[in-house]
């Protein structure tokens, strides 16, 4: 009998990759649900309103999406925004690539049998400005791995009480008198 073949750094991500893939539809789902959240529509101001022949002004905040979607392992698990913060192959971790900034939302989401069956709608401007990742980044809110990886993680309730939660399919004690848990 023949050890288990051991899977390299890259092939690993390439199957985590299509896993997380394989839920694109939904995601898109999800995110097509959050358009009201994204896109503003306002009365025009009297000015605009008089002088350009606009009655409303739609505007859409600008940004990319980032997507994480946790295994089914972890769907009982609290509910909150766990972040790798050092990599075992030593490639540019997720603190470090919302650091740069160049990400404005993060659709964090969990998922069971196939299906996501929970997801939070972040606005990482708001996490940037209540310096959450910085706050995390202490021995009692980073998890070691014995590979030599770690992440950070995030409270659900200190992501809703920073304002960064714009939407979400749970909720927590601060949440649920805002979302409650409809989907």
């Amino acid at each position: 009998m023949e050890p288990p073949a051991v899977l390299s750094a890259t092939q690993k991500f390439l199957t985590n990759k299509a896993w997380a893939d394989s839920f694109e539809r939904e995601v898109c789902a999800v995110l097509r649900a959050l358009s009201d959240d994204l896109v503003k529509v306002l009365v025009a101001p009297l000015d605009i309103d008089t002088q350009e022949a606009t009655d409303y002004v739609v505007t859409v905040p600008s940004g990319n999406v980032s997507c994480r979607i946790r295994r089914e392992k972890w769907v009982g698990w609290r509910r909150d925004l766990t972040l790798r913060f050092q990599s075992r192959s030593g490639a540019k971790t997720e603190v470090e690539k919302l650091r740069e900034e160049t990400v404005r939302w993060y659709l964090y989401a969990w998922a069971e049998d196939a299906a996501i069956v929970d997801w939070m709608f972040i606005d990482l401007a708001k996490v940037r400005q209540a310096r959450l990742i910085e706050s995390a980044l202490n021995d009692e809110q980073i998890v070691r791995l014995p590979d030599g990886s770690s992440f950070i993680w995030i409270a659900a309730d200190d992501l809703f009480y920073a304002g960064a939660i714009v939407r979400a399919t749970f909720g927590s004690p601060g949440m649920a008198s805002k979302w409650g848990a409809s989907k």
